[in-house]
């Protein structure tokens, strides 16, 4: 178990982006699936989807522990920080991308100019 407690952050880390890629690369079915996307907000889809995902067994404890102190599939979500909206993610993830691209630009720039 203190293995699995030193290797939760990560894991969390790891499951957001993989559900971001997810919701990314299936957005317009999940979308079409009840008009507005809200199956992605329910959280035994995002427990579904990310079980599939990630088949590491640190995640199959996590949940099986999960699983003996709440049935409440809502608290397991908001404790593997995974209740967000995935559109707002997605925003946020290539403004990132587009900042980080441009620093890195600015710095070949600046090792030509010397």
């Amino acid at each position: 178990m203190a293995k699995l407690i030193e290797q939760i952050e990560p894991l969390k880390a790891e499951l957001r982006d993989k559900f971001l890629d997810y919701y990314k690369a299936n957005s317009f079915w999940l979308k079409q699936m009840d008009g507005y996307g809200q199956s992605t907000k329910n959280s035994w889809f995002i427990l579904g989807v990310i079980s599939a995902l990630e088949p590491k067994s640190e995640l199959k404890e996590l949940l099986q522990y999960f699983l003996l102190v709440t049935q409440n599939s809502d608290s397991i979500i908001k404790a593997l920080e995974l209740d967000f909206d995935p559109e707002i993610e997605l925003k946020k993830r290539s403004q990132q991308q587009e900042t980080a691209s441009s620093e890195y630009l600015d710095k070949i720039r600046e090792e030509i100019k010397t």
